[in-house]
């Protein structure tokens, strides 16, 4: 039979979905450490993004996940969820690389990877009270992808408000994942008056709604985090103004939601980061189209673009016809009843150390000769793995399920 080049090999399995790809891993020890090594991640991830593939929506409700694949958006499937005593959790959002953070009852902040059923609880952290009396705690979170190092962060922000609600302090640390570990940044002096989930990532930042100071009352910015220097900034925004504002994600670009309470939402779209003549307003949605609503949030685009996917008050989906300014229902097979919905892409990407594997040996495991043989005949494929990916080996204490 033909053989084909580890180098074919590897760019026909990074086009692969990763349910397809949890299964190859089975076939050998070689395919195994291809499909483990960070190298290979990276690059079905990238690809992934790049093409618009592998994107799914996970929605929660009372305790449960769903995945919900955009090819086949009529059909929910359970994700096994690795806590089996939550009465109640809260998704967050975090960027598109794929791993989602929540919160269960004891506020214990996790990170799972929904594809790979991976989670990893992060360490406590205590709270450092200001010296100034009896104090509210409002926290906030954002996940990002810092791509300059190459880590995953947890932002955590906690603002501190005194009897009158106003904000008199605050306080924001960051979580790596390589470090698995908690460090203080500089505080961040803007307020956040309605407590808005920081948005997806964007251009290596998370984002949110904030206002100047800490003031009850303020012209509102947009806030990013960016992940890489780990400094805070202001994103400009277009000079009209609305009751109500939020950001959100969408395909990439940045997406603001400006609207007069519940009953009508400009939708825009930031067509080149950071540059505020880029602001372009995708639709307009409000009666008699839709009635009130709490939350309205845009997910994904349709495969052909003329459609866009919302998350309609957190209790079911529609779809906007941006050509003919209508809406549609989207039912869900499968899903009694949602409560928050998230998009998110299919990886591969592991929770113990940004996708390095570790494999501990077996106590009193001894190599016969036949598998040393074995390891020589592989000689010539380990090469060509080792200048592909990387040498797995220095990556595994052992290669052997």
């Amino acid at each position: 039979m033909p053989t084909f080049s580890l180098e074919i090999i590897a760019d026909v399995l990074s086009r692969l979905p990763v349910k397809s790809l949890l299964r190859l891993r089975c076939v050998s020890h070689l395919w195994r450490a291809l499909i483990d090594s960070p190298h290979f991640i990276k690059t079905h991830l990238s690809r992934s993004i790049q093409t618009n593939t592998n994107t799914a929506v996970v929605i929660g409700e009372r305790g449960t996940l769903h995945s919900l694949d955009l090819d086949s958006i009529d059909q929910a499937t359970p994700i096994t969820f690795p806590f089996k005593y939550y009465d109640s959790f809260h998704l967050r959002r975090p960027n598109p690389r794929t791993l989602r953070h929540f919160f269960g009852p004891i506020r214990t902040l996790a990170l799972f990877n929904p594809s790979t059923r991976k989670y990893l609880v992060l360490p406590a952290l205590d709270v450092l009270y200001p010296n100034c009396g009896p104090v509210t705690v409002l926290d906030d979170y954002g996940f990002a992808y810092d791509a300059i190092n190459d880590d995953y962060n947890v932002l955590r922000v906690l603002e501190f408000r005194d009897w009158n609600y106003k904000c008199i302090d605050s306080e924001a640390r960051v979580f790596s994942l390589k470090s698995n570990s908690w460090s203080r940044i500089p505080s961040c002096a803007y307020r956040y008056p309605d407590r808005k989930i920081w948005a997806r990532q964007v251009k290596n930042a998370v984002h949110t709604i904030g206002t100047k100071g800490f003031i009850r009352e303020g012209d509102r910015v947009i806030v990013a985090f960016k992940a890489g220097t780990k400094e805070f900034s202001v994103v400009p925004k277009m000079e009209k103004c609305y009751t109500d504002v939020s950001v959100d994600v969408l395909e990439g670009c940045l997406c603001l939601l400006g609207g007069y309470g519940q009953y009508c939402t400009d939708v825009w779209v930031m067509r080149d980061y950071g540059v505020k003549e880029s602001w372009t307003r995708l639709f307009t949605i409000a009666p008699p189209v839709v009635g009130a609503y709490r939350i309205l949030s845009p997910l994904a685009y349709s495969r052909c673009r003329g459609e866009v996917l919302l998350n309609f008050n957190d209790k079911k989906l529609i779809w906007y016809d941006l050509r003919k300014k209508s809406v549609r229902d989207a039912p869900v097979r499968g899903l009694p009843s949602m409560c928050s919905a998230e998009v998110y892409v299919k990886s591969l990407v592991l929770l113990d150390g940004c996708g390095k594997v570790e494999v501990k040996k077996q106590k009193g495991q001894v190599q016969t000769e036949e598998k040393k043989n074995k390891k020589k005949k592989r000689g010539v494929k380990w090469a060509t793995l080792k200048a592909l990916v990387g040498d797995p080996r220095a990556e595994c204490e052992s290669l052997r399920a």
